[in-house]
């Protein structure tokens, strides 16, 4: 954070532009360092500028901090402001509208499911609590009190079995059709490389089944290719340009309150960040990967 604050006094020297008003307090009395400068005079230069917030910066309690020093660098340097979202269909999420929208689309996140709990959870994928939750002790509380876990999952873990009253075999992501959008707000569709063993399923096909079942509407699909025309019909007809609004790709004017950088916990990037091989149950259910130094190193932190 405080490496920010110093690249931010030093972009401004380097642009011969002032910080905004809601930056003077931060950088009031802070010299640059010759790292610092050095870094500015490469940002300000060249034709191909932009500043990236990657996933350590998404997952800190002072992100919105972060993203204002971020985009006020951005904006003094003439650069694109960008970040590079968490997961690998981040932005397809985010099209899809699967987190709380507000309005006519309220909702809880997966944090607030969890602190508030519910008398029921679906665990859709193969999500296993202390590796893919942001507050694994919430969660072991919340399942441990609900009436009912059902887990659509490829996998029957020690973890899931000891939570889940239920647990739904679900293909595994290369057993399935669907579509990814990268950063760049491109869809690209794959089929599904191989069949599913057993009584596997992909996971749409058991959402829907589930909907029928519940006799909720609009689960009548046949394929996950009319779930992906029928979005990408609807984000079109809404803005032509939709797929890349969720992508942040412009400085954004911000209002940073003084004294905000000592109110929030200096987290060390290890605490925030996730081993390689450890991000998705894939990769963490590999002998090969999980002996390699970089595991082995990650799985002692």
């Amino acid at each position: 954070m405080r490496g920010l604050v110093g690249l931010l006094s030093a972009t401004a020297e380097v642009a011969g532009v002032p910080s905004g008003a809601a930056f003077s307090a931060l950088t009031a009395g802070v010299t640059p360092s010759e790292a610092d400068r050095a870094a500015a005079r490469a940002l300000c230069t060249g034709s191909n500028r932009a500043v990236w917030l990657g996933a350590i910066a998404l997952r800190h309690p002072a992100y919105a901090e972060l993203h204002a020093l971020a985009a006020e660098i951005a904006r003094l340097a003439g650069a694109t402001l960008g970040t590079l979202a968490e997961g690998g269909n981040a932005a397809g999420a985010a099209l899809a509208a699967v987190t709380p929208q507000g309005g006519d689309r309220p909702g809880l996140d997966a944090l607030a499911m969890l602190r508030s709990p519910q008398r029921a959870y679906l665990l859709v994928g193969a999500i296993e609590a202390r590796h893919d939750l942001a507050d694994p002790a919430a969660a072991e509380a919340a399942f441990a009190g609900a009436a009912c876990v059902v887990a659509i999952t490829p996998y029957a873990s020690e973890e899931l079995l000891r939570h889940a009253h239920v647990l739904l075999p679900m293909a595994a992501f290369a057993e399935t059709s669907g579509t990814y959008v990268n950063l760049e707000g491109r869809w690209q569709s794959h089929p599904g490389a191989i069949a599913p063993p057993g009584e596997a399923r992909p996971g749409w096909k058991i959402l829907r089944v589930l909907g029928n079942l519940l006799q909720l509407p609009d689960f009548d699909y046949e394929s996950s290719e009319q779930v992906r025309d029928e979005l990408r019909a609807r984000l079109d007809a809404a803005a032509p340009s939709a797929a890349a609004a969720v992508l942040p790709t412009a400085a954004l004017p911000t209002t940073l309150p003084a004294g905000a950088l000592d109110a929030v916990a200096q987290m060390p990037a290890a605490v925030l960040d996730v081993p390689m091989y450890a991000i998705d149950a894939v990769l963490r259910r590999s002998p090969a990967l999980q002996a390699t130094t970089i595991a082995r190193a990650g799985a002692e932190t």
